[in-house]
């Protein structure tokens, strides 16, 4: 069937007289018809559009606005009511109003939207739709290296440098982009000059670039760094399901970072080819998002870009290379790679939205020659010995479907809530039996692949891995056999709706950025970009129209390749991938082999499978008899502030801070820039600090039990599960060094029982973990399998292992501050996890932030009634502060970490002693102080208590740029080197690390030359004023950005009424711009002396990844 066709079906008891007149009319047998039923519906309009067929033994009715209905004879008003659904459904959904395409004469096109937010700044990103998947064979690498040549050695990019801009560009199968996020208008002048001609000369650099012998030199240095950086496992797994995915296209071989042997050899004259083959106006479509006018930007456009011209003819020296198919998916969409496909479908299916030349699938192999096992394309395995655990991925490969008309998206609605329903079942299942560590179900647009993929991934123990694979194919049938229930489908039409309402609520609010993402990946993908109002209202008449069948029919479609798999049309999987340790958690061999992988999807392909249960899922977790009982026992009040908040009485930030009698300090903002969102922050400072030294992890470990927990008071964990997911409840716990964290992310609005909203659910959750929290055994088991895994990932990575190893000798190797081990993990027990956690949460020591779309009045009532009859504890608990005392071990000792691979990485770190991120040092001193005294007098600015945090930031800042400058640009050792402070609020004293990635031949050097980077900033020119300016700008534009959202508002408040941060108050949120328009290059100056990036003050760390260990 068509999707152009309307397939009807009838409810034999509802509609007997209309099916007994067709049936006499055809003169057809009763007993040899075979229809599908569904639940009767009163509305002929909705009736019409049911996705289903009336089979006839020779006849097939198809109901379609280009056919002539002959083969059968139906009631004049049915066949209007088809008709006139028909019509409504091909209606196309609206563009964007405000949304300006155009093309120049010589074919450069371009994308216009205006967006207010953030205000006086825009993105420009320049997309050349040319990727790794346009280069010939000896070209594999040369469009990734082309990107880093042309933007790199752009003078017109430096010169935007220092101006408060970004700027950046990426390279995938599909295309190559360059962007620059810019302010408006030029900074620091004292006449407006607009910035957009700066910003789209960068771009034109791009495209008029002449290959420089020097440049490209360095950013071929650059990009083999590069290469051994993202050589990672999970780089390695991803290349391997690629590969199988796209067996028969040269996707599978054609990944960005090319080869090593190419890129060592290309000449700047092959570079340039390539540059004149693929940056042509014809190949580039320009988006500029943000506050900006249309009609000076068009006229800039045209001033930039019109002169460009093709420098040669592509068409031939392509089609001459005889590497491309002469039909790809780029005839389909011009963003879609030159490739083609062997689609999971059927030929019909794919016909509806390919030509005829790319409808039939491409052979690349037999399958295994059992006929039996026809059914399933041949697995692939991949074994390493640094694999942590086991990893299962199964493929379909189906057509994109552009959303362009109101069927399309009723499609993709019906889509999301089926995939919505299995991944939900999924995470109630993961919880009930812990044979996953994680699972996913999902269909995702690629235009970087030119098709949709759907994916069930999942990783699991190589003890269980086999009913791991039964259990999710099984589901998988199941939801495609049996579809959602109704209760599902409820929820998540709901759950579709709240999300399209949330996105019309902060049509003014989104940033650019995220807007100019939306903009690219809907052209890529063909849809149409529409307004967020537009789309609600677009959404609000499909969800209307969607019925169980409807979206069954949907669900079918989705799991066909394992729920309906009939190799002679096309459905089954595209592709499977296995991916195996070598040995298992006991250290025992551990192998796998194709037969097995397919021998286990097999027989659970063979197993029944029964309908979906229906569960009643909770409108509330807390009843409003349960709540007053609780202010009855335990009357909620406010009582005065107490300690350092009492002493802040500016109120110009709209927050307000209270004290519950229970103890539980509250800050609370009400935030309108984030339309309907809320997040709270329970913050308890301890953490892995409060640990028992014989017993490290327990903290660890008891937080992600309650991860993996749910089950509250007499409900069940899949009930708690579903409110959340109604409420749009989540929720993050977290164990630090410094303290216990529960992250709440949610909505201001009702969830889909509308008795309470997404914040009051959020704070109803918060109460339980306070009051009735259960500790469960099995979800302490799956807590333990997970941290045993993550270990394992901890040291079979070369980062984490260096990052443990050079962690422990800075800190004396105390465990609290190191993951914990398979020992460690092993000797806990639930009772000791419990206790861990639970003595932690004593009501005077926990601080609650809350920032959110709701008013300050509605905020306080709900902190009132959930916080408030959290009862007090008798004995409050005590927290002594610590102090991290950093040793160094100077130049006497290198510290190293060899892990065996057949592919060389190499890993470099250097470490030393810092304040923590508020300037107080392990002796208790304080950073501003020592700034004081080096600078022989003393300034009001300086003695800010956060003078020394800001200061800390800016030159974390300074230091990044200059290893950039020094290890990348002069030296070509590195990709990537950077300097990251550590330290925590609660903890005196921290830690600097200087990380850079390079090869075992020159690691030694690339530590070396980081060395000299951070040295070379000491002394009265070490640090330029030029540096200092750029920090603070790009400072200063994170800070004005943040202020928009509701995460940094509860992370900023957390700690301002806990005397265990001493520093932190609200006057850091009001004083932070001008502290850090207060900060000089002196200053940074002085703090880089007192810092003292000597190499005697430091500990260096050398991890190294080859077949053979360093010196053999």
């Amino acid at each position: 069937m068509t999707k152009g066709s309307i397939h009807v079906i009838w409810s034999i008891l509802s509609w007997i007289f209309l099916l007994a007149s067709i049936l006499n009319d055809l003169d057809v047998d009763l007993f040899h018809l075979q229809c599908n039923s569904f639940s009767f519906t009163r509305n002929s309009f909705d009736l019409s559009h049911r996705l289903a067929s009336i089979r006839l033994r020779t006849t097939v009715m198809i109901l379609n606005d280009n056919e002539k209905i002959s083969s059968i004879k139906l009631p004049a008003t049915v066949i209007e009511n088809v008709r006139i659904q028909d019509k409504y459904l091909s209606k196309p959904l609206r563009k964007h109003p405000n949304l300006t395409q155009g093309r120049l004469d010589n074919g450069f096109s371009y994308v216009i939207l205006p967006n207010p937010v953030p205000e006086g700044r825009f993105e420009a990103h320049l997309e050349i739709l040319s990727g790794s998947a346009h280069e010939l064979e000896s070209q594999q690498g040369m469009a990734h290296l082309l990107e880093h040549v042309a933007y790199m050695g752009s003078p017109k990019r430096q010169l935007i440098s220092g101006t408060g801009s970004r700027t950046n560009a990426y390279t995938d199968f599909h295309h190559t982009v360059f962007y620059a996020s810019c302010p408006s208008m030029l900074p620091g002048q004292f006449w407006k000059k607009p910035m957009l001609p700066m910003a789209l000369d960068a771009l034109l650099d791009v495209m008029t670039t002449n290959v420089d012998e020097d440049r490209l030199e360095k950013e071929r240095s650059a990009v083999l760094s590069e290469a051994s950086m993202i050589n990672k496992m999970e780089y390695r797994v991803e290349c391997q399901i690629l590969s199988a995915l796209h067996a028969e296209n040269r996707i599978s071989s054609r990944f960005p970072i090319g080869k090593e042997n190419l890129i060592k050899s290309w000449t700047r004259e092959d570079v340039q080819l390539y540059h004149s083959l693929h940056y042509r106006p014809d190949n580039v479509i320009l988006y500029v998002v943000g506050d900006i006018d249309v009609d000076y930007t068009i006229e800039t456009i045209k001033q930039k870009f019109g002169g460009l011209s093709s420098r040669i003819d592509h068409e031939r020296i392509f089609s001459g290379s005889n590497e491309f198919p002469q039909t790809s998916m780029r005839l389909v969409n011009r963003h879609f790679p030159p490739v083609v496909h062997s689609w999971s479908t059927t030929k019909d299916s794919v016909s509806l939205l390919m030509p005829n030349g790319l409808a039939d699938s491409v052979s690349v192999e037999k399958p295994l020659s059992d006929l039996a096992l026809d059914i399933l394309p041949k697995p692939r395995i991949f074994t390493h010995e640094l694999m942590q655990s086991f990893s299962f991925h199964l493929f379909a490969k189906r057509p994109m479907e552009p959303l362009t008309t109101e069927r399309s998206l009723r499609r993709e609605l019906m889509r999301r809530m089926a995939l919505s329903a299995l991944q939900i079942r999924f995470n109630v299942m993961q919880r009930k039996d812990p044979l996953f560590t994680y699972v996913d179900f999902n269909q995702l647009n690629w235009p970087r692949e030119g098709c949709a993929v759907c994916s069930m991934d999942m990783t699991t123990d190589t003890s269980c891995w086999q009913d791991a694979v039964k259990l999710a194919v099984r589901e998988i049938r199941r939801l495609g056999l049996y579809g959602l229930t109704a209760n599902e489908l409820d929820r998540y039409k709901q759950a579709v709706l709240s999300e399209a309402e949330q996105a019309a609520a902060q049509v003014d609010q989104m940033n650019s950025e995220a807007v100019l993402g939306e903009l690219m990946e809907a052209d890529a993908c063909g849809h149409v970009y529409m307004h967020p109002i537009d789309r609600l209202e677009a959404t609000y008449e499909a969800i209307d129209s969607i019925g169980l069948e409807d979206v069954n029919e949907v669900a079918a479609e989705l799991c066909e390749h394992l729920s309906a798999i009939d190799p002679m049309k096309g459905v089954r999987p595209a592709a499977i991938v296995a991916c195996a340790p070598l040995v298992d958690r006991d250290r025992n061999p551990f192998s796998i082999t194709e037969d097995e992988v397919t021998r286990v999807i097999v027989e659970a392909l063979s197993e029944l499978v029964s309908p979906p249960e229906e569960t009643i899922v909770p409108d509330t977790l807390i009843t409003e008899d349960e709540l007053r009982e609780k202010k009855e026992s335990f009357p909620p009040q406010w009582v005065p502030l107490d300690g350092k908040a009492s002493k802040y009485s500016r109120n110009d930030l709209g927050v307000v801070q209270r004290r519950l009698s229970n103890g539980i300090k509250v800050n609370l903002k009400s935030l309108s820039a984030e339309p309907q969102k809320a997040n709270i922050r329970l913050y308890v400072p301890g953490g892995r600090l409060l640990e028992d030294k014989n017993k490290p992890g327990a903290v660890l470990l008891g937080a992600r039990t309650m991860q993996e927990g749910g089950a509250f008071l007499s409900m069940t964990r899949e009930e708690v599960e579903l409110f959340c997911i109604d409420h749009l409840v989540m929720v993050e716990i977290l164990a630090t060094e410094g303290a216990l964290i529960f992250d709440f992310q949610t909505m201001t609005s009702p969830g889909a029982s509308s008795l309470v909203t997404g914040l009051e659910g959020s704070l109803q959750v918060a109460h339980i973990i306070l009051t009735d929290f259960k500790f469960e055994e099995d979800a302490f088991e799956r807590a333990r399998q997970s941290t045993h895994e993550q270990f394992d990932s901890t040291i079979k990575s070369l980062e984490t292992a260096c990052l443990e190893r050079i962690l422990g000798s800075l800190t004396d190797n105390d465990e609290r501050y190191l993951f914990p081990n398979h020992n460690n993990i092993e000797n806990q027990s639930l009772e000791s996890v419990k206790e861990a956690i639970t003595s932690q949460l004593a009501p005077d020591s926990i601080e609650v932030s809350i920032s959110g779309d709701v008013s300050m009045e509605e905020l306080e009532s709900l902190a009132l009634s959930y916080l408030g009859t959290v009862p007090p504890r008798s004995q409050p608990r005590s927290f002594i502060r610590e102090s991290l005392v950093v040793k160094p071990l100077g130049k006497s000792k290198q510290l190293g970490v060899y892990l065996p691979d057949m592919d060389e990485r190499a890993m470099g770190y250097l470490a030393g002693p810092c304040p923590n991120i508020w300037g107080n040092f392990a002796d208790g001193s304080s950073l501003s102080e020592s700034i004081h005294r080096a600078a022989g007098k003393r300034e009001d600015r300086r003695s800010n208590p956060f003078f020394s945090h800001v200061a800390l930031l800016v030159l974390q800042e300074v230091a990044n740029r200059r290893l950039f400058s020094v290890v990348r640009e002069e030296r070509r050792l590195t990709y990537d080197a950077s300097f990251q402070l550590k330290g925590h609020e609660g903890v005196d004293g921290g830690w600097y690390l200087v990380s850079v990635t390079s090869s075992p031949s020159q690691v030694n050097e690339a530590v070396r030359a980081c060395k000299e980077a951070l040295n070379s900033l000491r002394g009265p020119f070490g640090v330029m004023g030029d540096a200092v300016q750029s920090a603070k700008r790009t400072l200063l534009n994170r800070y004005r950005n943040d202020l928009m959202t509701n995460k940094y508002w509860v992370d900023a408040m957390s700690g301002t009424q806990l005397e265990e941060v001493p520093v932190k108050s609200l006057r850091f949120i009001s004083d932070y711009e001008n502290v850090i328009n207060g900060i000089t290059v002196q200053d940074i100056q002085i703090l880089v002396e007192v810092l003292n990036f000597d190499e005697s003050n430091m500990t260096t760390c050398i991890g190294i990844a080859s077949p053979n260990p360093p010196g053999q």
